[in-house]
């Protein structure tokens, strides 16, 4: 995928604008490193899915097979927007959004209504989620 975008940015007046948006820390540690793309991420958001009610009624509501995806999938998504620094270039943005509905509709997500409605959930549940995530790193480290 970089490549692609190296090669975009060669073939266009593609720019790179912005600056990276500190994201909350942990004992030095990005609490986002903690995602679906790692074991120890996968067990938080495990967690997070048992811990959260908003989340287990949103689930009986909207039926997931593999709910630790779902909620990881989407969760990527937010984190990753909260990156300021992006590559600029005609289309860019519209590559972007396609890429991540696509993402979510992949993760059995049906409607756009039902992605902002997941959206808004589990930024109402980040705290649940940074204090799961920073009692995984404590017990990482005793």
């Amino acid at each position: 995928m970089l490549l692609a975008y190296e090669m975009l940015m060669e073939a266009s007046n593609a720019q790179v604008e912005g600056e990276f948006i500190p994201s909350q820390e942990y004992q030095g540690i990005n609490l986002a490193a903690l995602d679906i793309y790692c074991r120890g991420g996968r067990t938080v958001i495990s967690q997070f899915v048992a811990a959260s009610k908003l989340l287990q009624q949103f689930l009986i509501e909207h039926p997931n097979k593999n709910t630790a995806r779902l909620v990881g999938t989407v969760l990527f998504i937010i984190e990753g927007s909260l990156l300021n620094r992006e590559f600029i270039f005609t289309g860019s943005q519209a590559i972007k959004e396609q890429i991540e509905l696509m993402e979510m509709l992949g993760v059995g997500l049906k409607t756009k209504e039902v992605i902002i409605m997941l959206i808004d959930l589990i930024h109402k549940e980040m705290p649940l989620l940074q204090q799961i995530r920073a009692t995984h790193i404590d017990a990482m480290r005793d």
